[in-house]
């Protein structure tokens, strides 16, 4: 039987970056399952075999679909890019008896309450946080902790759904039309600054660990039109400073909290006016889907797109080349700069596009970290746009 590589995907298309990699992934048979209204067909050309299926919710009638797979090939991994296509992904490989992300631990990764039970019942920092099924639980939450408080969907990502409630007048127009609505509450976290982890685990050990800074909070950028973006801290300073390593030692533990074996991950810090260290949410998944992998590999040369699929084979190692300096990411739109605009700009080497919406990440380098912060917000304010949430 021929080896074989499972790819899920649902609704978000897939990066030129991430399907050079699987195009010159010659070594293994490539299977894409994906939805009808999700096939492009640029695809086909990629993967050897493309299973098309009703709905990718839909887990058991998913396993069936896939019947023949698993009966004419070696599956050795299941790739889930993608936050929408975690749990499937590790209710597959517990069907199937593969290694890698299990569906229990995919659902405790996937559903925020279940998330902070975990993080809180193991003694790591993060904001209070209640389940509202009704109005009363948001009014009452509010008793609890006062306002302002945070409302977010179960399984949703990067601030999507995201609502800040400050006043009385908020929480009356959002609950109005959310009754039926099972969400998240959280105490709000008044936030001085917030990081992303992008690690790869393997064998329950993290070998590599990026820790970038936000231009701004994440909720700042849905909320106030921040600057959307982000600086990766070069790794010479991680040893130097009792923040990043407050930021390290959190991410281990949480990796073995969880009880992550062989996987990526995309975690988000929270740091306080006092430098308190709190807890956001972990995604077992490459963050910024469509543009942070190829940032973090101009920076340290290591590809999360490639390791998202070798992290799960055998004899899996990561090399790491990391270049001096800073280097940083603003995301753009498109309607009011071109290629030519942004290139030109003093500090810009790079940029990715994306498509939702159709735009660009600009990729930046400094020797400073205040110089580059500058030139990604001065970018962001010359050619305002649409915010993208990735």
């Amino acid at each position: 039987m021929e080896d074989c590589i499972v790819f899920l995907n649902n609704g978000i298309d897939m990066p030129k970056n991430f399907l050079d990699v699987i195009n010159n992934f010659n070594d293994y048979i490539k299977v894409l399952v994906i939805e009808k209204n999700d096939l492009n067909d640029d695809y086909s050309h990629i993967f050897d075999k493309i299973i098309i299926v009703k709905s990718m919710n839909n887990y058991e009638v998913v396993s069936k679909d896939l019947e023949d797979i698993k009966k004419y090939y070696n599956i050795m991994n299941v790739v889930a890019a993608v936050e929408t296509c975690v749990e499937l992904g590790g209710f597959l490989r517990s069907f199937w008896g593969l290694y890698g992300l299990q569906f229990n631990q995919a659902l405790s990764v996937r559903d925020k309450w279940m998330m902070y039970v975990v993080a809180h019942s193991n003694n790591i920092p993060c904001a209070d946080a209640a389940v509202a099924c009704n109005p009363i639980d948001y009014y009452n939450f509010v008793n609890s902790v006062g306002y302002p408080i945070v409302a977010k969907p179960f399984n949703m990502y990067s601030a999507i759904g995201v609502t800040k409630i400050d006043n009385i007048n908020v929480l009356n127009d959002l609950v109005s039309g959310h009754v039926d609505c099972r969400c998240l509450l959280e105490s709000y976290v008044d936030v001085k600054n917030e990081y992303h982890v992008d690690s790869i685990v393997s064998n329950g050990k993290i070998v590599f660990t990026s820790i970038s800074k936000y231009l701004s909070p994440m909720l700042n950028v849905k909320t106030d039109s921040k600057s959307d973006g982000g600086i990766i801290i070069p790794s010479k300073f991680y040893n130097k400073s009792q923040l990043f390593t407050n930021i390290l030692n959190m991410n281990n533990k949480i990796v073995d909290v969880f009880n992550l074996m062989d996987c990526t991950t995309h975690t988000e810090f929270m740091v306080t006016k006092d430098n308190k260290v709190i807890f956001g949410e972990i995604g077992v998944r490459l963050g910024g889907f469509q543009y942070l992998p190829a940032v973090i590999n101009h920076h340290f040369n290591v590809d999360l797109y490639k390791a998202i699929i070798d992290v799960n084979l055998p004899d899996y190692n990561v090399n790491i080349n990391e270049r001096d300096g800073f280097t940083g990411y603003v995301l753009v739109t498109n309607d009011n700069g071109s290629v030519n605009d942004f290139m030109s700009i003093d500090g810009v080497v790079d940029l990715i596009p994306i498509s939702h919406p159709n735009g660009f990440c600009l990729i930046a380098e400094s020797d400073s970290l205040v110089n580059l912060e500058d030139i990604l917000n001065s970018i962001h304010n010359k050619f305002p746009g649409r915010t993208i949430i990735n």
